[in-house]
C-alpha cells in the first residue's frame, strides 16, 4: 500500500508523460515505409510490440493515479459514510494496481536493457 502523498507525487512525476507513445508512432511510421529485409521488419515489429505494451501500461498507471487522487478527494470531502467507505475500498484497489503496474514497467525496462546488451 502506498503510504504517503510523496509516493504518489513521485509516481505522478515519473509517469507524467508517456514517451513510449511517441516511440510507437515513430515505429509504426517506419514499418509502413520500410523496404528492407525481413530481419529489419522483424526487429521493428519487436520494438513496436515492446513500446506498445509499455505505452499501454503507462497509460493505465496514469489513469489509476488520477482515479486515486479523485478517491482521496472524495474521502476527504464527502460526508456520506457509505460513499467514503466505497472510496476507501477503491483507494486500496488503486494503490495495489499502481504498485503492480510500476513493478511490471520496471521489469519490462530491465528485460529490455538486458536484451539490448546481448
Amino acid at each position: 500500500m502506498i503510504s504517503s502523498t510523496m509516493d504518489i507525487v513521485a509516481l505522478e512525476k515519473k509517469y507524467k508523460t508517456n514517451k513510449a507513445q511517441k516511440n510507437v508512432k515513430e515505429l509504426e511510421e517506419k514499418l509502413s515505409t520500410v523496404q528492407g529485409n525481413s530481419e529489419n521488419i522483424s526487429e521493428l515489429s519487436k520494438e513496436l510490440s515492446y513500446y506498445s505494451e509499455l505505452s499501454r501500461k503507462i497509460s493505465q498507471i496514469q489513469k489509476n493515479i488520477s482515479d486515486l487522487k479523485d478517491a482521496k478527494f472524495m474521502i476527504d470531502n464527502e460526508t456520506d459514510a457509505e460513499i467514503v467507505e466505497l472510496a476507501s475500498e477503491e483507494l486500496t484497489s488503486l494503490e495495489e494496481n499502481i504498485i503492480s503496474l510500476d513493478q511490471e514497467i520496471r521489469k519490462m525496462k530491465i528485460s529490455k536493457r538486458f536484451e539490448s546488451e546481448d
